[in-house]
């Protein structure tokens, strides 16, 4: 039972990282909260950070391409 009223529950939720890459999240909705506190609402589909490099953390932005392997 979800008792927190400011929180959705979500039917499906899949989250998986590419290697060497992103963490990909598919969901109907996704709210994500910086650091600095903003906030930003995501449909469908959003790529987290993977590699810490982000300068748009914690939304990846490529940076992992720039990677030496």
């Amino acid at each position: 039972m979800n008792t927190d009223k400011d929180k959705p529950i979500q039917s499906s939720v899949s989250i998986f990282q590419k290697p060497s890459g992103p963490i990909v999240v598919s969901a109907e909705q996704i709210d994500v909260q910086k650091n600095d506190g903003a906030k930003q609402q995501f449909f469908g589909k959003l790529s987290l950070c993977g590699c810490g490099r982000s300068n748009n953390l914690p939304l990846c932005d490529g940076s992992h391409k720039n990677i030496a392997s």
